[in-house]
């Protein structure tokens, strides 16, 4: 699975197993810091996935990506 570094105000949903510096989820709220002096100017959700790794996605994989649509869109 791919990774990224999140921004100061990034809240981090999941990391890769036993890498807890490669963070495969994260998100911002409105208004938080993403990188330097970025602000989210509404929620951001960032998930690693690309068209070949989002068919390996376990049933609890694609709980988690329902869930970040979900968050995101203020469901």
């Amino acid at each position: 699975m791919n990774w990224g570094k999140p921004g100061l105000g990034a809240s981090i949903i999941a990391t890769v197993a036993g890498q807890p510096e490669k963070v495969a989820i994260f998100g911002y709220e409105k208004g938080a810091t993403m990188d330097y002096e970025s602000l989210a100017p509404a929620r951001r959700v960032m998930f690693f996935l690309d068209n070949e790794t989002f068919d390996n996605l376990t049933p609890e994989g694609l709980h988690l990506f329902d869930a970040a649509i979900d968050w995101a869109m203020a469901r």
